[in-house]
């Protein structure tokens, strides 16, 4: 698991799709200053092997709980918490808004066989799909 809280972190992402998002979304978020975890927040990038405790340790909260009503993922009813669940070309990304300032957490998780498989369909289930720009070349 990286835990990422500074812009120059995403350096060390050797996925080249998600490096690229991560520093986009470090840019997107501090535009007008310099990015500060303590007031936007953090990001985690799950790696293959990390378990559903690790994330909820650096998380505070299971995702695949909802923190109101306490259903879990495939219990009827379930309702993630999350703003935002988007499927990209090899993993999704979660977006988690956990105070009123807008202060949240990103988290990515690749689509790999490292990672619980739970969450891979909770993910597969839930995500929308990330909008992709077609490519403009020339007209017929």
């Amino acid at each position: 698991m990286r835990v990422l809280r500074d812009p120059s972190a995403a350096d060390a992402i050797s996925h080249p799709e998600l490096r690229m998002l991560v520093q986009q979304r470090f840019t997107q978020l501090s535009q007008e200053e310099p990015y500060d975890p303590d007031v936007y927040g953090y990001f985690i990038a799950l790696e293959d092997g990390d378990s559903l405790d690790l994330l909820t340790g650096q998380l505070g909260f299971s995702i695949m709980t909802n923190r109101f009503d306490g259903t879990h993922f495939g219990d009827e009813g379930f309702m993630g918490m999350w703003e935002i669940l988007e499927e990209h070309t090899s993993f999704y990304e979660f977006v988690f808004v956990l105070g009123d300032d807008g202060y949240g957490v990103l988290v990515f998780v690749p689509k790999s066989g490292g990672i619980p498989p739970g969450l891979l369909a909770m993910c597969r289930q839930y995500a929308t799909k990330y909008p992709v720009k077609a490519q403009e070349g020339p007209s017929p």
